[in-house]
């Protein structure tokens, strides 16, 4: 920050460059500001007045042996670069860093707000629109936003950088990025309470709302960036309407300075590294086997085999690694838009029960955040390991265990022990509708049994209340289809009610007899099997 000394520098060149034009706000910015300016560095100076045309000007002096960059722009103009960015944020952006407001504070931080308000939202358009419903289960710091932005300025203007890579690569960083982050944490707090997002810790979480209310029209960032640079350009020409061999010296200074840069900071290079996930590790690398093997240390050297898991339609890999101590396997289930057609299909099959989400990112999503939450029901789930979003992948820990499936069919058959196991499960999914949340496809194909518990693999159509009758239904008439005899298929539906009475909501099992629930399956169920079950479940 500038002394005492440096301050009244800056204000006398403020007077000196406004030109009897009246002031209303003076902020000094740039090397002088964040620590890393030379010792024949310029005072760069933001000064706001009442009436300026064109609406901004630079202004260059020396006053009293020191050089100064003086800004000056019209408050409306400042104002509306803030809010729409009229200006392609030619001045306005200059607050997104640390700067030191000398006169006009109010003025300036109001300004501030405005802008910083629009980045965030701008932010979370974009994440959204990328992301969807994924982007809520991100750990968002503030910096994300801060840098975000700026490697987009960057991107539009390289010249600036330099100031950058300076402003929060240097000794000073962190209290450069504190100072920045001053402005965003005040329009955060406001968005908490507008309940577009909620914090947890140091963290923000998007919520439902935003993704509700905030929609990205059709290409809107690349539009911005196009528009915004443009104007950018036209008002920096406009505002440097100086001397030519002023104009000369300047432009090669910042050209000659940013092409000095050797290394950007990790998170102005990639902002979005700076976003964690509560469980497992968010990577935006294409590279993500790699990313996922290295998370879990396995040190080279190593290599790996693949095989498909599961039916045709199976988004699984199982990739097992081999390394000097041992093998470890990996699960990664990548979230396709060709294998949509199969929730389509299915969608069309069961039009009067379920409607399965079809999007990639939104079952991604839902298979993370139903991993998560169905433990709390005693559920067992594989651990995640990573998430490529860019790719639509979701990595997991591979489980061994015996699948409900075979032991469904032996339980049809008589089998005590595997009776057991099948009741296992019915306790767990009881648990889980008990808490509102809803499988969405209980295959039992999709249950692993082992000595730690009941584990459920395939997550991709749960989801937060939802219709649960239709787990038990899908479970019962799924497994019916082997079933020998109605005798049989009545069995299973009793040792699966007398488990799931005891931990679920007995509501649901009389609901699952309603006809729309056993029409998907009329086709694939014989006709006397069908009509046992649905007795079956219709008795209290």
């Amino acid at each position: 920050m500038l002394t005492d000394e440096e301050k009244a520098i800056v204000l006398g060149a403020a007077t000196d460059a406004a030109k009897g034009r009246k002031i209303l706000a003076v902020a000094a910015y740039g090397s002088k500001v964040a620590g890393y300016s030379r010792p024949d560095s310029d005072f760069d100076l933001i000064v706001v007045v009442d009436k300026l045309r064109p609406r901004a000007k630079y202004v260059y002096g020396d006053l009293e042996g020191k050089e100064y960059s003086a800004l000056l722009v019209d408050e409306e103009a400042l104002t509306k670069d803030a809010s729409e960015a009229s200006l392609g944020e030619f001045v306005a952006g200059r607050l997104l860093n640390i700067y030191q407001p000398l006169e006009g504070a109010e003025l300036l931080e109001n300004v501030e707000d405005i802008l910083k308000h629009r980045v965030v939202l701008e932010a979370i358009e974009e994440l959204l629109d990328r992301y969807d419903a994924f982007a809520q289960q991100m750990l968002i710091p503030p910096s994300f936003f801060l840098f975000g932005k700026l490697k987009k300025r960057a991107f539009v203007y390289p010249p600036v950088i330099y100031s950058y890579a300076k402003t929060y690569g240097g000794h000073l960083k962190e209290e450069n990025v504190a100072s920045s982050l001053v402005g965003f944490e005040r329009v955060i707090k406001e968005l908490v309470e507008e309940d577009f997002m909620r914090r947890e810790g140091k963290y923000c979480v998007l919520t439902s709302e935003a993704g509700r209310m905030i929609k990205a029209p059709l290409f809107a960032e690349p539009l911005r960036l196009a528009e915004r640079g443009i104007k950018q350009y036209i008002a920096h020409g406009f505002a440097g309407m100086v001397g030519a061999n002023t104009a000369l010296k300047e432009l090669t200074s910042k050209i000659g300075r940013s092409r000095a840069v050797e290394r950007l900071p990790t998170e102005l290079e990639e902002p979005k590294s700076t976003i964690l996930l509560p469980h497992g590790r968010l990577v935006f690398s294409s590279d993500w086997i790699k990313e996922a093997i290295a998370e879990l240390k396995i040190s080279s050297p190593y290599h790996y085999r693949t095989e498909s898991m599961g039916d045709f339609f199976s988004a699984a890999t199982l990739y097992t690694v081999y390394h000097p101590r041992g093998e470890t396997k990996l699960v990664a289930k990548k979230y396709q838009d060709f294998w949509s057609f199969k929730w389509v299909v299915a969608n069309m099959m069961t039009v009067t029960a379920k409607q399965f989400e079809s999007k990639p990112l939104l079952r991604l999503s839902r298979e993370y955040k139903g991993t998560i939450a169905i433990k709390r029901a005693g559920a067992l789930t594989p651990r995640i390991v990573l998430v490529a979003p860019d790719d639509k992948v979701i990595v997991k820990e591979f489980v061994e265990g015996e699948n409900l499936e075979p032991l469904t069919r032996a339980a049809m058959r008589g089998s005590q022990t595997a009776a057991a196991k099948v009741q296992r499960f019915a306790e767990v999914l009881g648990r889980i509708h008990s808490m509102n949340y809803c499988l969405g496809d209980t295959k039992p194909s999709n249950v692993l049994i082992n000595e730690a518990g009941v584990n459920i693999v395939d997550l991709e159509q749960a989801e937060e209340g939802g219709e649960q009758p239709w787990d038990i239904v899908e479970y019962l008439y799924y497994s019916a289809m082997t079933a020998d005899s109605p005798e049989a298929a009545v069995q299973l539906a009793r040792l699966f009610k007398s488990a799931y009475a005891t931990t679920g909501p007995k509501s649901n099992l009389v609901s699952a007899s309603a006809s729309k629930y056993i029409l998907p399956f009329q086709i694939l169920v014989q006709p006397p099997v069908a009509i046992a079950l649905r007795k079956e479940l219709e008795t209290p």
